[in-house]
This record gives structure tokens, C-alpha cells and sequence, in this order.
């Protein structure tokens, strides 16, 4: 998995600038909760949470590194390895073309409502606007793991972004990584 901002525009995916990103996505920077400038943290005002699905101008921003990549679509790849029977490597347009599917889902930081705890929590201190409400659109993990073929002794899907960076107090580059059960 890849983060970085990528768009498509005129039939073709081709990457956009950071500011335009966020003036794209983010609209009036009034709205939002600044919590961090390096990296990037803001959360909306709860009363722009007025309708069902959040405007994507209105989702939260949680950067945990400074340095965000711009991605082009052109070279971007997706790599499926480790313990499965076939690697997968898909480009941009190949991994556009699977079957995918459209489901309504709520996305909140684990961080949200953090400012409101005793004692205090390390991190940012989110109030209650990281949290948004959206139609998301992809190729199913399930259709991923079914061509690659996990292993009988798999445990886990491991995601790592494109974003890096250091984590406070340690001392070595590190990837954004997250991982789910299989």
C-alpha cells in the first residue's frame, strides 16, 4: 500500500503538488483545528459534521511523518510477498482494473477524544473532529489475497506506506506500517 497524492484527471492518474492537495481536499483552513504543523495534524470543527457522508474537504488530516512522497501514478507499484504461493507486483492502472467494490464506512483516529483523558496521553491531542464518514471505493483485500495464495502458516497482512520518518525519541528512519489478522 501506498500513500502519497495522487489524482486522475483527463482519463490518465498523474500526481499533484502537497498545496494543491490540500486546498483540493481541505477547503478553508478555518474550519479545521490545527494540532500539528510538522506533521501535518488538523481536525474539523464538529458543527461542519452536519450531514451522513463527510465532504472530503472536511476529513481530518493525520500525518505521523513530515515527509509525505509525491507518488505518479506511472511508477507507483503495489507488492503483495512474503508468505504467499504467487507475488504480486500491480501498477496503478492494473490494480484499477480488479474487480473492486463501494462500501460506506466511518474512519476515525485511534487519537480521537485523546485531549479529554486523565492522566494525559502521549501523541496529538485530537478533540472530537477526527472522524469522517465517506464512500470508499477499492479492490478488496480478499481479491488481493486470492491471487497471491497466503501461506497456510501466514498470520498477517502487513501495510507500509510510502511516508517515513523518525519517531520521537528514536533514532532511526522508520516506514508507517500498520498490519490486520488474516
Amino acid at each position: 500500500m501506498q500513500i502519497g497524492y495522487v489524482t486522475k484527471s483527463k482519463g490518465s492518474a498523474s500526481p499533484i503538488a502537497k498545496e494543491s492537495y490540500m486546498k483540493l481536499t481541505h477547503g478553508d483552513a478555518s474550519e479545521f483545528n490545527t494540532l500539528s504543523e510538522d506533521p501535518d495534524c488538523r481536525e474539523i470543527a464538529l458543527p461542519a459534521l452536519d450531514s451522513w457522508i463527510t465532504p472530503t474537504e472536511h476529513f481530518y488530516v493525520r500525518s505521523h511523518f513530515s515527509k509525505i512522497p509525491d507518488a505518479d501514478a506511472s511508477t507507483w507499484r503495489l507488492s503483495v510477498e512474503g508468505e504467499v504461493e504467487r507475488s504480486l507486483d500491480l501498477g496503478y492502472e492494473e490494480l484499477s482494473s480488479l474487480p473492486s467494490r463501494s462500501i460506506v464506512a466511518t474512519l476515525e483516529c485511534a487519537g480521537n477524544s485523546r485531549s479529554y483523558l486523565t492522566p494525559p496521553a502521549e501523541g496529538i491531542n485530537f478533540r472530537h473532529g477526527a472522524v469522517g464518514n465517506a464512500e470508499w471505493t477499492g479492490v478488496p483485500l480478499r481479491e488481493l489475497l486470492s491471487r497471491a495464495g497466503p501461506k497456510q502458516d501466514a498470520v498477517e497482512a502487513l501495510f507500509e506506506g510510502a511516508d517515513s520518518g523518525e519517531e520521537e525519541g528514536v533514532k532511526l528512519e522508520i516506514d508507517y506500517a500498520r498490519s490486520l489478522p488474516l
